[in-house]
């Protein structure tokens, strides 16, 4: 199990349709598992990102932070892999099971 969460205070989205990484283990070069936290630039949604060596797979928040204040996020992962993300304290988003064994 584990929990990834942190405050974020957005003051603008972009049309740009990139990702804002915000933290978590990247390999830059590729081939190995990792595991990040992002801002989607063009809604405001945050999202847990993950790549287990051979698929990418994410999470996504389905409503936006609210620009020009504080926001909470959290994402979780239970004993039975549910993934989770919650946005100011409100579950947001949720997924069936997911069997990978991110970090040991």
């Amino acid at each position: 199990t584990f929990t990834f969460e942190g405050w974020l205070y957005p003051t603008s989205f972009t049309a740009a349709g990139t990702e804002m990484f915000v933290f978590g283990d990247v390999d830059p070069v590729g081939g190995t598992a990792t595991i990040s936290i992002n801002v989607e630039q063009t809604t405001g949604a945050v999202s847990l990102r993950w790549y287990d060596g051979s698929t990418a797979r994410k999470i996504t928040s389905r409503k936006s932070m609210a620009l020009n204040q504080w926001n909470y996020f959290a994402s979780t992962r239970d004993s039975s892999n549910n993934l989770r993300i919650y946005l100011n304290g409100n579950l947001d988003s949720t997924t069936s099971s997911y069997s990978y064994s991110f970090y040991q």
